[in-house]
């Protein structure tokens, strides 16, 4: 009995130590994206770079029987713009829909004008820094406007949440992998405890 417990704990380690590795491989490019975009936040990295842009106008047809959301997708359709809807914006006594739309790297203004049915464009290409930084702060309170009504933001949610509860497992299976090496016990113990104490020092200051 005491060999089928000892072979059950060794099946069990083996398949933490491979989920550990996999699901770390798994999650290491989303991690690398919130890492390197705290950065550029921290140090205002590619905050100041202009957007190149660009314009045009086309004539759409203008459905009578939808209205609000239903009717700026329909039109982000008509026109070939895909993204977030951040808000909307109708002025019935102008006859002017403004559609802001935003993804990584470029943000859409769509100007629809109800009275002669045309939409111009203005599209702003912020770059691939910029894109680091909407993929930062997306999903989340940081940004305004609808929640997901985008497909790929909805997307981005789900693939962000996993990350961080496949982050937790692996944060614990790798104490648990550390606290199974004897040999390793009493520098993982040092260094844990000067990470304590530097965080309850910071945390002393800032409180």
């Amino acid at each position: 009995m005491m060999r089928n417990l000892l072979i059950s704990i060794s099946r069990l380690c083996r398949w933490i130590s491979e989920l550990h590795l996999y699901l770390g491989f798994f999650i290491s490019p989303f991690i690398l994206v919130y890492a390197v975009s705290t950065i550029m936040f921290d140090h205002k990295w590619g905050t100041g770079l202009e957007p190149k842009t660009s314009k045009e106008k086309v004539s759409i047809e203008i459905p009578k029987d939808i209205d609000g959301l239903e009717l700026a997708k329909y039109i982000m359709r008509e026109v070939n713009v895909s993204g977030e809807i951040e808000f909307l914006a109708k002025n019935l006594k102008q006859k002017q829909f403004v559609i802001p739309v935003m993804k990584p790297g470029q943000r859409t203004i769509i100007n629809v004008n109800l009275e002669d049915n045309s939409a111009e464009i203005e599209r702003l290409h912020t770059g691939f820094f910029n894109a680091l930084l909407y993929l930062h702060k997306s999903p989340g309170p940081h940004l305004a406007g609808f929640r997901g009504n985008w497909f790929y933001t909805r997307l981005w949610k789900w693939l962000s949440d996993s990350t961080v509860y496949l982050l937790i497992f692996v944060s614990i299976s790798g104490i648990y992998m550390w606290y199974m090496l004897k040999s390793e016990r009493k520098i993982g113990f040092i260094v844990l405890g000067l990470g304590c104490i530097v965080f309850i020092l910071v945390m002393f200051a800032i409180i």
